[in-house]
């Protein structure tokens, strides 16, 4: 069976370019442009991973992180930070707020297949 991975940032090119990458990799992929959308698709798709813009125009990544890890229905979910902030500082909160990974824009697709694949 295939990752279901959902990908959300506020750049919607960005986020479809990233969702289409991975399909065309074999995964489900679906995404969402703002932290509403991405609770709401999570809920519905329960994917096994999600690829979260730190910077939304409605929460931080780092909330959305909080609160995806909230959901009960996503107990294993692997949740990896795509951003442009870069630096221990940066990856130490991402950590705190729930991340397992932290990747820096822009997307590292060799990097990101790893992390998918691992």
């Amino acid at each position: 069976m295939s990752k279901k991975i959902l990908v959300v940032d506020d750049d919607h090119d960005s986020a479809e370019m990233i969702a289409e990458f991975l399909r065309l990799q074999g995964y489900l992929a679906s995404f969402a442009v703002d932290g509403q959308g991405a609770v709401a698709s999570a809920r519905e798709l329960v994917p096994d991973i999600a690829l979260l813009d730190i910077t939304l125009p409605d929460m931080s990544g780092y909330e959305l992180a909080q609160r995806l890890r909230l959901e009960p229905a996503l107990p294993r979910l692997v949740l990896i930070a795509l951003t442009g902030w870069s630096g221990p500082e940066h990856e130490a909160k991402a950590r705190e707020a729930g991340f397992d990974h932290h990747m820096v824009k822009p997307v590292d697709f060799t990097k990101l297949q790893r992390l998918l694949d691992g």
